[in-house]
């Protein structure tokens, strides 16, 4: 197992440093950084005294080797807009969405673990029907729809729950809904087909075969071996949510990070959107190596080289 942790993190190690170069390279291609952040009327002497300011006039390996040099040290950079360091800036907005993505992926995955399992037991009946209508329908509605048309019924006209703004409680309601609503229809689709499969399973036939009650059946020989596919699935969408939240945030004005970046890359702050990104990035292959290791845990009969 130390082995193989050991590869994981190098190759953790080299999709980070692989996501550092495409972000700073995407900067460059994008056009003339300082002309991007500047506005229009600014004069060439001011462009060329902030160029050499931020080290663009330096060649480009070497803008580089300062760029990773300082990551490494925890230096992602000083955001334009705010004129603070990214590093507490985004500190300051992670507490926000975080409990969004954490409320979104608790709700949706205990949802769709009871509903996957119950329509996988049920098979052909109406529950499978409309679970699978539930399932499509949270893959194919967009955010960007799913979010207005919540405001509109619960907040607006009913009253319910508040249109936007920060909490841990009714301001929470929606954003997480919204948020969650796809995450659920794939855990209701991985769930069912799981279940359906354990359902033929050999071990499965023979216990029915000994007598064994049907709930003793389900629990020890179905479901432990249902829900590893589940497992996989979150380290996944975990690391991905960070991209779904992007949307809601703006949606429900939610003080995220998803939010801080499109304000950032609307106000043309490509330093606060390289840190948000790479951090992002970090985020996202400590969650899956994470989700490996705890995949291994849970399958005894799993492996790794």
């Amino acid at each position: 197992m130390i082995r193989y942790l050991g590869g994981r993190l190098a190759q953790s190690a080299i999709v980070v440093v692989g996501v550092s170069v495409i972000v700073f390279a995407s900067l460059h291609l994008a056009g003339d950084p300082v002309a991007l952040m500047l506005p229009p009327d600014a004069s060439y002497q001011d462009m060329q005294r902030y160029r050499h300011l931020l080290g663009f006039d330096e060649p480009m390996p070497e803008q580089y080797l300062q760029y990773a040099i300082k990551a490494l040290h925890g230096n992602f950079g000083t955001s334009i807009r705010y004129n603070l360091p990214a590093v507490p800036l985004m500190l300051e907005h992670l507490p926000a969405t975080a409990s969004l993505a954490a409320a979104a992926l608790t709700w949706s995955t205990v949802a769709g673990v009871v509903i996957g399992i119950y329509a996988a037991l049920h098979r052909g009946g109406a529950v499978d029907y409309a679970a699978r209508i539930l399932a499509l329908a949270g893959q194919a509605i967009p955010v960007f729809w799913l979010g207005p048309m919540l405001i509109l019924y619960f907040s607006v006209q009913r009253g319910w729950f508040p249109t936007g703004g920060f909490g841990l409680g009714a301001h929470l309601v929606l954003p997480a809904v919204t948020l969650g609503a796809y995450y659920l229809a794939i855990v209701i689709r991985l769930m069912r087909t799981s279940v359906l499969a354990s359902l033929q399973q050999d071990h499965v036939r023979t216990a029915r075969a000994k007598g064994l009650a049907p709930r003793r059946i389900i629990i020890r020989h179905v479901l432990r071996n249902s829900w590893l596919p589940v497992i996989s699935m979150l380290g996944l969408q975990a690391g991905s949510v960070m991209g779904g939240a992007v949307v809601t945030e703006v949606v429900f004005a939610w003080p995220g990070l998803g939010r801080l970046a499109a304000q950032a890359i609307s106000g043309r702050d490509f330093p606060l959107v390289q840190a948000i990104v790479l951090f992002s990035a970090i985020v996202f292959v400590l969650v899956n190596l994470t989700a490996d290791v705890v995949y291994m845990v849970a399958d005894p009969r799993i492996r790794y080289s």
